[in-house]
């Protein structure tokens, strides 16, 4: 004889109306997309580094974008023999390339997206996603894209999914849930990661991304296939290998929350390499 099902609690009628609603506003297209700040969408719209006195007198003029800058520079991912005072300084010991990279990822992390009581989960996104930043610059080398266009792969390659978390957030009250209770956190994870895919393509619209970039953030996962632009491969692959290095913290999937602790970077394969890029995500962390 079957087991009766359990039947759905008020909070299971609230999590699938919180879901339903968030679908709804991106298919009537209600949601409002942060603008994409500055320094990203001058690095963004061409793929390609603007000119270097361009990009270091606009950095200069951005006083928090300078301070952030200036500590990932003297951080020791880039290995300064001496500390670096300046924008200035920065462009010339490390080169227009380390300086677009270090833009584009304050630039984006800077207050983009900030639901109440989400912080962490912000965070653990961000080092996600810069990891797989790092993965892809390198890796785009061998895949015919330029490096700075690799970086941005990574870097946005999950961006629908913070919008996502967003919106759910800010519809908990409207749909019977609690902001404060447990059970509302993570109905609102399990929103994002559910809708992360339809996000993604409403943020690389609204933003006007080009079509290579927009492509590997839509495509990327779970519809990748091999036959894919190199950039939806670039960003495949350093989403695999992100997700290897920070197996375990990932709380935007509540199962690996709970899954058995492993060496991360060992079980990538690639210990060095894994060690570099933690460092790396460290000093780009902001």
């Amino acid at each position: 004889m079957p087991l009766a099902s359990t039947p759905p609690t008020p909070l299971d009628h609230a999590a699938a109306t919180l879901q339903h609603a968030v679908q709804d506003a991106f298919e009537t297209r209600q949601v409002q997309v942060p603008s994409l700040p500055w320094a990203a969408a001058g690095l963004l719209s061409t793929g390609a580094l603007p000119p270097l006195p361009w990009l270091v007198n606009a950095l200069a003029s951005d006083e928090a974008m300078a301070c952030a800058v200036l500590r990932i520079a003297n951080s020791p991912s880039y290995q300064p023999r001496c500390p670096i005072m300046s924008v200035d300084q920065a462009a010339t010991r490390l080169g227009p390339q380390a300086l677009g990279e270090m833009a584009l990822a304050v630039s984006l992390q800077a207050n983009l997206f900030c639901p109440e009581g989400f912080d962490d989960e912000l965070r653990a996104f961000w080092r996600h996603a810069l990891a797989a930043a790092v993965f892809a610059r390198d890796l785009s080398r061998a895949c015919g894209v330029s490096a700075l266009e690799g970086f941005a792969c990574g870097l946005l390659r999950d961006i629908g999914r913070p919008l996502a978390l967003t919106e759910a957030a800010n519809r908990c009250t409207a749909v019977g849930l609690a902001p404060s209770h447990p059970q509302t956190h993570a109905a609102v994870l399990a929103t994002a990661a559910t809708l992360a895919p339809t996000a993604a393509a409403y943020v690389a619209d609204a933003w006007n991304l080009p079509a290579p970039l927009a492509s590997a953030i839509v495509r990327h996962a779970p519809t990748f296939r091999v036959t894919d632009s190199p950039h939806a491969t670039v960003a495949h692959m350093a989403t695999q290998m992100a997700g290897s290095l920070y197996r375990c913290e990932s709380p935007w999937d509540l199962a690996r929350k709970q899954a058995v602790a492993v060496n991360d970077a060992t079980a990538a394969g690639l210990p060095d390499l894994g060690n570099t890029v933690r460092t790396w995500v460290e000093s780009l962390t902001v």
